[in-house]
Parts: structure tokens; sequence; C-alpha cells
């Protein structure tokens, strides 16, 4: 479910169910679904994974077999051009609103956008002009690693400063808005969950080893990291 406050996250209540097509609305707002990527008949109800509000009352919200979800203030859709079939689940969502860009990112196959199988190979969607997209492009980079690790954090510090990082430890790095990735560095000793750029020099990255929770920092762009395990987690 989707749950909204009008008082500063005072008071929750539920404003649309995610379970199937989204056509009531709630509390003034409704939530359509990308009826394209989103199969209610053939796939199981869907967990929301990640979200983004530009403002109080325009947001995204991505999840489990290619569920995207979006308010009408967020997201003004020519559905005569849908966006195509996805399979994968998404894990992560960032905003550059200097350039009115979305991108969201998971596992392989969130981003099909044609016929093309390579495409479903791929792991981010990025929405140029998010407010009103006709299309979605799949992007990644040139070489995945082995396995296609799924992307679990994405962040920015604007359109030449976005990080990712993948379940295995890749950190990757795009420079043009999201257009192109290469490979920045590799995490050791843990399984990353979760990513947050603060600027354009620091970074932080969450997860585990199995025994205990995992800080990895970095002061120099993600050129380097260093690890710090927690006590306790």
């Amino acid at each position: 479910k989707v749950f909204r406050s009008n008082r500063a996250a005072q008071d929750f209540t539920a404003d649309a169910n995610v379970h199937g097509p989204l056509t009531a609305t709630a509390g003034g707002n409704n939530f359509p679904v990308d009826s394209a990527d989103y199969k209610p008949n053939s796939v199981p109800p869907n967990t929301l994974r990640c979200m983004h509000w530009k403002t109080p009352t325009a947001g995204w919200f991505a999840g489990d077999n290619g569920l995207f979800v979006w308010t009408p203030d967020a997201m003004t859709k020519d559905q005569s051009r849908p966006f195509r079939t996805t399979t994968g689940n998404y894990r992560a969502m960032t905003y550059i609103a200097s350039t009115d860009t979305l991108l969201i990112a998971g596992s392989v196959g969130v981003n099909s956008y044609a016929a093309d199988q390579t495409e479903a190979q791929r792991r981010i969607s990025r929405f140029t002009t998010a407010s009103t997209p006709n299309a979605r492009l799949a992007v990644d980079v040139a070489d995945r690693p082995a396995g296609s690790p799924p992307i679990v954090g994405l962040d920015n510090a604007g359109s030449t400063f976005i990080i990712a990082v993948d379940s295995s430890g890749n950190v990757i790095k795009s420079t043009n808005d999201g257009a192109s990735w290469s490979l920045l560095s590799i995490l050791a000793g843990g399984t990353p969950t979760c990513l947050r750029v603060i600027d354009a020099s620091n970074i932080v990255i969450g997860g585990f080893d199995g025994t205990a929770g995992i800080i990895w920092r970095s002061i120099d762009g993600g050129v380097t990291f260093l690890a710090e395990r927690i006590p306790g987690s």
C-alpha cells in the first residue's frame, strides 16, 4: 500500500492499494499505475521498494515485477506510447532536478522497452523530461559484472555526479545525466544494501557481512572506500 500524511508524517492513511489497477482516489490524490508494465492478472501482489517525492504532492514509487506508480502531479504520461514490458524488480531511485531526469534501478529485466532481448539485460531505467515522458531508456555499464547483480543503491549530487552500487559491491558512476555508466570501484568484505551521496566527494554505503552491519565511506568521490563494522547490528 501507499500511505500519505497531510500533517508532516503525523498521521498516515492508506492512499492506494498497489495489488491491482489503481483507479480509485483517496485523500484527494490518484495513483496511476503503468498498465503496460504491470499485469495484475499475471503476477502476484507486488511490494514497493523505493520512492522519490519532488514536492509534497508529486512522487514516484517502484518495486517488484517492474511495478511503477506515480502521482498525477509528478508525471503526465502519453498513454499512446506506453512504457514497454518489464519483468525485473526495482530497488533504488533518484531524481536529478536540474535536468528533470528520473533514474530507477534494480535487477536485470527492469528496463526492457522493446522486443530486443538485449535491452532486457540492462539494470537502469532512465526517464528524460520525467514530468512528461514518452519513453524509457535502458542503460547500464558496458560490461556488466558476472551474474548481473541487482543495483541496490542509487543517488546523485547533480547531473554530472550519479553513483550506483550493486549487491556484489560494484560501484558505478555516470557523469552525463545517467546516459552512460562506468565502473568506479569495487567494495570488499560484505554485501551492500543502500547508498547515500552527500556531495561530489562524500559517499556512504550501508550493508552487511553475515555477522554485522558495515558502513563504507568515501571522501574522494568513490575512488576508494574505508569499511567500518557496526558492532551489535
